[in-house]
């Protein structure tokens, strides 16, 4: 199996023939070759550029204490925090997946460095999709119960319930409006957790929550994976 090139190299950075502006890349005359390695450069840093915040804000929160936060503008700020907290919570040496995303890593941070380390590579090696690594995570820290073979469970009881409709005076039998109104209910639940835990409440004082945020995130790429499970 061919082994995955390492990303420990430096970035070449210095390219005299492009101008870096905010909202430009301006290219003078450079060869085919010159041209190919530029474009790589900018894959990569697309890739790198939100660890590269995460520990430029977590050493100067270190070198400058709370002066650090003079560095972040309001409206980027919630967005900043979170790739601190990446950055913070995956090491530097676990950093090395260069065929892996930045949303790959984001999906291991709440674990712990060897579970990560363990995550990261059965992602390449499988090449998983983060929506793949996270719902294989999920269902590893809460596996879905197993029926012994030589006990089957008893088929569920299917109960019809009947409701009138005086307006039209009909009666009709909803035999899965429960399950549906639960999975309701559920999603509701997890998607008004996750825009707390992202955004946080002004009234109460609650801050966000970047780990409560990312498990809701798995739990909520589960319910997905599971409903179309049964669609199927």
């Amino acid at each position: 199996m061919k082994r995955e090139r390492q990303g420990d190299e430096n970035l070449p950075l210095s390219f005299p023939e492009v101008s870096f502006e905010r909202q430009a890349l301006t290219l003078k005359r450079m060869s085919f070759d010159r041209w190919l390695e530029l474009g790589k450069l900018l894959a990569q840093i697309e890739g790198a550029v939100q660890f590269w915040i995460g520990d430029y804000l977590n050493t100067g929160e270190k070198a400058y204490g709370e002066k650090y936060s003079q560095a972040v503008d309001e409206r980027q700020a919630e967005k900043w925090r979170h790739y601190a907290w990446v950055s913070r919570s995956v090491e530097k040496c676990l950093r090395k997946h260069i065929s892996l995303s930045y949303k790959h890593y984001e999906a291991v941070a709440p674990l712990d460095p060897k579970d990560q380390a363990k995550w990261l590579s059965d992602a390449v090696e499988n090449k998983w999709t983060v929506h793949t690594l996270r719902e294989q995570i999920a269902l590893f820290r809460k596996p879905e119960p197993k029926i012994d073979w030589q006990e089957p469970a008893d088929p569920p009881e299917v109960t019809t319930e009947v409701e009138e409709y005086e307006e039209i005076g009909e009666r009709i039998f909803s035999t899965d409006r429960p399950s549906v109104d639960a999975d309701f209910r559920h999603l509701l639940g997890i998607c008004k957790a996750l825009r707390l835990a992202e955004k946080g409440n002004l009234a109460t004082g609650q801050k966000p929550n970047e780990e409560d945020a990312l498990r809701l995130r798995t739990a909520l790429d589960v319910f997905i994976a599971s409903h179309d499970r049964r669609e199927e």
